[in-house]
């Protein structure tokens, strides 16, 4: 009987949208085999129990849990770990409760200096590996045009932080129309800045979602226009990782893969 290999999947919690990110990390290990024996979510890899009874091989990359209480992976799992990320806020108790687990198949290769920090303080033998996305170039290619300018989810502030600062807010916002008309109305009708929020997306269709939309436009190019072209603001494409997902993807590796591969 031949080994096994199982893929590190996220699907979805939230009705509405998915961080389409998780799934390019699936995508970066996908391309070096065509034999995958099916997927497994992360934060279920400690009930994993194959009805066959054999073990199978698993590459975790990217962030490897979210609740400490689903660590480690069952003893089916033979885990290769690799551009590790471990959210702050569980790295402490997760590395505590599991400095064996962890050391037992070290080294363990860290996407982010900080998941390395964290792994050398508890004596886990480690290396930065930097994150396994860097080796989508093995099988992807830039097709579009190579001027292309792409904005991936640009940061911009909060909204409560412009109302609580209203005044000057509005001094701000005034200016950037007056001196930069051309570009927030172009911006102003981009589907990006139409669905932007700080949580990743919101429908846009009353009088409140299009004020919104204008703040961010404008917070955007008076943010931004002060280190690039206004034109190049105008031109460029925008897109986020905040996928919007139909009730077909919610539950469907297979469709939510295949919105990775197109991104």
């Amino acid at each position: 009987m031949g080994e096994k290999y199982l893929l590190v999947t996220v699907l979805p919690t939230n009705s509405l949208v998915k961080n389409i990110g998780d799934y390019i990390q699936t995508i970066a290990v996908k391309q070096f085999r065509d034999d995958w024996d099916g997927y497994i979510d992360r934060e279920e890899t400690n009930n994993y129990k194959p009805e066959d009874g054999q073990k199978r091989k698993v590459v975790f990359n990217g962030v490897i849990i979210r609740d400490v209480n689903n660590w480690p992976p069952s003893p089916y799992i033979v885990p290769l770990f690799t551009s590790l990320h471990i959210f702050p806020s569980v790295a402490d108790e997760l590395l505590t409760k599991n400095v064996d687990y962890f050391k037992a198949h070290s080294p363990i290769g860290c996407r982010d200096l900080g998941t390395l920090k964290y792994m050398q303080s508890k004596g886990i033998p480690s290396y930065f590996s930097a994150c396994l996305t860097l080796t989508l170039g093995e099988t992807y290619s830039n097709k579009q045009n190579s001027n292309t300018i792409m904005f991936v989810d640009p940061i911009l502030p909060d909204i409560n932080d412009v109302v609580k600062h209203k005044l000057k807010a509005m001094c701000r916002i005034i200016n950037i129309v007056m001196t930069s008309a051309p570009t927030v109305v172009k911006l102003y009708r981009n589907k990006f800045f139409k669905s932007y929020s700080e949580w990743g997306y919101r429908d846009s269709t009353g009088i409140t979602d299009r004020i919104r939309t204008f703040i961010y436009v404008c917070m955007f190019v008076s943010i931004y226009s002060s280190k690039f072209e206004k034109k190049m603001l105008r031109d460029a494409h925008f897109i986020s990782n905040m996928y919007r997902i139909s009730e077909g993807e919610r539950n469907n590796n297979e469709a939510l893969l295949s919105v990775a591969d197109k991104y």
